[in-house]
């Protein structure tokens, strides 16, 4: 639920942007729905700490015989045996309502764990938690108008994982969790997307929102019960003919139906792992009890979208900031040398590119 103070810092937000937005007169600049094919093929190399190293072989395939529909393959090889399959902008009704496919699987995984959550966490200090035999699957439907300016989507996947080993951040053994039972979750996420803008993937000019709930359940008794709100807010202000300045604000917010277990033994018992272990040295049984300590409040408080990574703070690790509710606020200065596409082909790739420069 929103409190009072971010309800109207929203509302403050939309009346802003809106502002912005009806003081064009919005039009796309160019067609949103291209079929000019293209592909990518290229091996890279990969190196995860507490896993191993290897080569990352990346395939993508774009807008496949004069549709389009995109399709990604990638294999992973050495220290890990993984792959990913996907299939984007398949539609169903043209321009209308477009699915989307995703499937992997992981004999290895890993994510770091940092000790404390909020706002305060150190990174410095955390663990990296080695995942075994890991595999998701899901699938997306998106129903489109306006030259995707309206859009209604849901999504739902599916994964399984394990809990293999617990290693400091140097790589070194903390706590060997192997056997332990694989942890089933199921998500769902509803949402829509109001885009007023010039163009979709490279807008110049107006403001786009979009919302959406997630719901998780898990296949353990002890889990918590509970939803996460999102809600994502952009403005782009034109400077010159081709640069934009892009203002962000961005929610996320869990809201707990049902707390989860909060027995330290029995939250230790699920997660696999014995902090009392004569095994474990002093700096070893502090980072499993951290490790028990977080579980125990995300299945108290829950877990909204995290920020680091990949969701926005992109210099910070991935998830390394989580908790009950995040808010962020962000302004970005985008440099557009040029705006032609120009094609291109040179062997392992081909297809179109724009050279842009991107400041901060």
């Amino acid at each position: 639920m929103l409190n009072t103070w971010t309800f109207k810092s929203l509302i403050l937000f939309l009346v802003f942007f809106l502002n912005i937005g009806y003081a064009f007169d919005m039009e796309r600049r160019k067609d949103q729905f291209s079929y000019t094919p293209g592909y990518f093929l290229a091996p890279v190399p990969y190196s995860i700490p507490g896993i191993g190293s290897g080569l990352f072989l990346f395939g993508l395939a774009t807008n496949i015989n004069d549709t389009q529909t995109d399709l990604l393959a990638n294999i992973i090889t050495g220290d890990v045996d993984a792959h990913i399959l996907a299939i984007s902008d398949y539609y169903i009704v043209d321009e209308h309502l477009r699915a989307e496919l995703l499937h992997g699987s992981f004999d290895k995984a890993s994510f770091q764990s940092y000790s404390t959550r909020g706002m305060d966490s150190d990174g410095e200090n955390y663990v990296n938690i080695a995942i075994d035999k890991m595999s998701f699957t899901g699938a997306k439907l998106t129903a489109s108008f306006y030259e995707k300016m309206l859009e209604f989507y849901y999504m739902g996947y599916g994964t399984k994982f394990a809990i293999d080993k617990i290693n400091d951040k140097d790589g070194n053994l903390i706590l060997d969790a192997s056997g332990t039972n694989t942890q089933k979750l199921e998500t769902h996420v509803g949402g829509f997307m109001v885009d007023y803008t010039d163009d979709r993937l490279d807008p110049r000019k107006g403001i786009r929102f979009d919302s959406s709930i997630d719901y998780s359940t898990s296949d353990s008794d002890e889990g918590i019960n509970y939803f996460v709100t999102n809600y994502n807010l952009t403005g782009y202000i034109p400077i010159g003919i081709q640069s934009t300045v892009v203002l962000n604000y961005f929610r996320s917010d869990a809201n707990v139906i049902d707390k989860g277990e909060t027995d330290f033994n029995i939250v230790e018992d699920n997660l696999g792992v014995d902090c009392s272990s004569t095994l474990l040295d002093i700096e070893g049984k502090i980072n499993c009890q951290n490790l028990v300590n977080n579980q125990i409040l995300a299945n108290k408080n829950g877990t909204s979208t995290s920020l680091g990574g990949r969701s926005r703070l992109r210099s910070y690790g991935e998830s390394r900031f989580s908790g009950a509710h995040t808010e962020f606020y962000g302004s970005e200065f985008r440099w557009n040398i040029v705006d032609d596409s120009k094609p291109f082909d040179i062997y392992f790739m081909k297809g179109e590119v724009s050279l842009k420069l991107f400041k901060i």
